[in-house]
Parts: structure tokens; C-alpha cells; sequence
């Protein structure tokens, strides 16, 4: 789950606690987490981490609060953005190498799917740029509709209903 919405939250929780207790830089992510927790202190996001609020649905919805901060110059926050967009292009590296298309000289597409991508310019942009560096022939396309449209297209294209 490298590079999801819930990694880069989890990653902006401990890039707060790492602020609050000195192993990392201050980052105005700390305050924008407290106030969208409704928590009043680093010590109430540690304890928040650990206890049954905690959910990967609240955590992945933190990541957009890594991209406002990312906006207002924050470099912890666009550091999250640019290793998310890194360990996408791991997994992608890794389907392109076992089908053989990093040697392969005939053009193909490389889909981004999913809400990171759709909604984070920041690793959109950063992961875009290492698979071109990977592989030149690589055509990178940018999903505009929820994944079934793409999954019932094939389908009709499959069945020459659609051309």
C-alpha cells in the first residue's frame, strides 16, 4: 500500500511526532493534523494513533492535508509527497519489468488510477517523470472516470462493440 492515500497519512502522522519530539524538522503539518482531529497536542496525536478512532478510512483522508501543506512551501510535507510518488514508481517499475516492457520497443500506456494520482499534482507529476526516465516508449495517461468505465470499455472493445 506504498504510496496511498493512507501510507502518506500515516506518513504525516510520524512526520509530526518526529517534529514534536526533535528527530525530525517542524512541519506545519502538525497543526493542520491537531485541527483536523480536533486534537489539542502532539501527545493527543500519539494517543489517537494508538486507540480505536484510529481507522485507515480517517487516516487516508489526511493526505490531502499533506498536499495544502506541500502548497503553502512546507518541505517535510512535499518530502511524504515525492517518496509516495517514488515507491508508485517501484510497483510500477516492477509490472513493467515481469511483462517485459522495459525492453520492448513498441509504444504502451501506463494508466494512473486512483485518488492520489487523480488529486495530488505533486506525485502525479514526480511519478509520471520516473517512468519516462524508465522507459521512453511508456505513454502515460491520466484516468478522467472510476475504473469500471475503463474495465466495461475493454469488455465492449473484447467483444467489437466498441471501437
Amino acid at each position: 500500500d506504498e504510496g496511498s492515500g493512507y501510507w502518506i497519512g500515516k506518513q504525516a502522522i510520524r512526520t509530526a511526532l518526529r517534529g514534536y519530539d526533535g528527530r525530525g524538522p517542524a512541519t506545519s503539518l502538525t497543526d493542520k493534523l491537531l485541527l483536523h482531529l480536533n486534537l489539542q497536542n502532539e501527545e493527543e496525536l500519539f494517543n489517537w494513533a494508538y486507540s480505536a478512532a484510529y481507522s485507515v478510512d480517517k487516516t487516508a483522508e489526511l493526505s490531502r492535508l499533506v498536499g495544502e501543506a506541500v502548497q503553502e512551501g512546507d518541505a517535510p510535507a512535499r518530502q511524504i509527497l515525492e517518496s509516495a510518488a517514488d515507491e508508485l514508481f517501484l510497483g510500477a517499475q516492477a509490472v513493467m519489468q515481469k511483462l517485459g516492457l522495459s525492453e520492448d520497443e513498441a509504444p504502451f500506456a501506463v494508466i494512473l488510477q486512483g485518488g492520489v494520482l487523480q488529486h495530488n499534482p505533486v506525485v502525479r507529476s514526480r511519478l509520471a517523470e520516473r517512468i519516462a526516465a524508465f522507459s521512453p516508449l511508456a505513454r502515460v495517461d491520466e484516468v478522467k472516470r472510476e475504473p469500471i468505465y475503463g474495465v466495461i470499455g475493454q469488455g465492449k472493445r473484447l467483444l467489437g462493440e466498441e471501437k
